[in-house]
């Protein structure tokens, strides 16, 4: 009778994390993550004794990296960004762990982005980012945005005005299109 060697090894995994501030600070389950890598903006983020100490641990651990996106991939964020009408609901923390995820993805790595801010998960579909909400449930569907005057109902695009050019009367964002994700 001969017994078969078994393969005990781990399973690998080569799925890449990016991780926003809320991935520290709730305590995501990377278990199924080879690598985490953050932006130095999220650092900036993290403000209690707890999400610092993960982080921590998790740098000296050399599971995380910490590395800038490129300029390239910034300016195409914030052209989608711009294009969704999310422009004006993004930080800088924000566009830097999307354009991140997209640098990654350029390199054909699988990413999945951690994040729960909704305009940020809006963007990341539009992108094709995979993303892992952390403490709410998901987007279902995708926004663009626009605004529209609430006195004389013109409509515009997402810009840095409040009131109307038109009439001067307040601008509030609305729903110019939606398709499921």
């Amino acid at each position: 009778m001969t017994l078969k060697k078994l393969n005990k090894k781990k399973p690998i995994f080569r799925k890449i994390a990016v991780l926003d501030a809320a991935a520290f600070i709730h305590r995501a389950d990377l278990s199924e993550f080879e690598k985490a890598y953050t932006t130095f903006d999220v650092i900036g983020e993290l403000q209690d004794d707890v999400s610092v100490w993960i982080f921590e641990a998790m740098k000296s651990s050399k599971k995380l990296g910490v590395i800038s996106p490129t300029e390239d991939s910034i300016k195409k964020v914030g052209g989608v960004a711009k294009k969704l009408g999310e422009n004006l609901n993004l930080s800088k923390t924000d566009i830097s762990v999307l354009a991140l995820s997209f640098d990654l993805m350029a390199k054909n790595e699988d990413v999945v982005l951690f994040v729960d801010d909704y305009s940020v998960q809006n963007v990341a579909s539009f992108m094709g980012i995979a993303f892992q909400p952390i403490r709410f449930p998901g987007i279902r569907e995708r926004f663009e945005w626009g605004l529209r005057c609430e006195s004389c109902g013109k409509t515009y695009n997402v810009k840095e005005e409040e009131t109307c050019p038109e009439c001067g009367g307040t601008l509030k964002r609305y729903v110019k299109k939606r398709t499921n994700t």
